[in-house]
């Protein structure tokens, strides 16, 4: 007689593994894994730019380092966008 636990374990394990193989079926087949970087970029919009830290706690040390960074960060990349 074999161990109920182990049974019940491996029953959730197949599931869960079956479950994650059709979740990718269904991605890669559906266009899902399309333009990855695209949809990586829909958290920012027109006004941030990509590769800057924007955001921090005011009462953090440093943040005065950050915004210099910033702000050379946005002068480049708005050279960089005329060019």
């Amino acid at each position: 007689m074999s161990n109920p636990g182990a049974l019940i374990f491996g029953g959730i394990l197949f599931c869960t593994i079956a479950g994650v193989l059709y979740a990718f079926y269904w991605a890669s087949r559906t266009g899902q894994m399309n333009q990855l970087r695209a949809g990586a970029e829909t958290i920012f919009d027109r006004d941030e730019f990509i590769g800057a830290i924007t955001d921090a706690f005011p009462d953090q040390e440093g943040l005065q380092k950050k915004d210099v960074t910033m702000a050379r960060s946005l002068e480049r990349f708005k050279g960089a966008s005329k060019n």
